[in-house]
């Protein structure tokens, strides 16, 4: 069989990357050695989504390479009553 890249080869139409990430991102905040949780607030949720994807290397490349990241942050507990 023939290499399929060849000199002259022209490169792909479709970029290397991904396009979107939808999902969700089940938060549970221990808040003592009991093993309680707590309830995050909305604003509390934004807050740790908007610092998590900032500082995680992995989602720092993917917003640049010009990956939509439509992930939604959300309370775990509530969401498993």
């Amino acid at each position: 069989g023939e290499f399929p890249i060849q000199i002259g080869s022209k490169l792909p139409d479709i970029p290397a990357r991904l396009e979107r990430i939808i999902g969700e991102v089940r938060v549970y905040a221990k808040i003592d050695r009991r093993g309680d949780y707590e309830i995050l607030q909305e604003d509390q949720l934004l807050l740790l989504g908007n610092h998590t994807e900032a500082r995680c290397p992995v989602a720092n490349m993917m917003k640049l390479s010009g990956c939509q990241m439509d992930v939604k942050w959300v309370n775990g507990i509530i969401d498993d009553v």
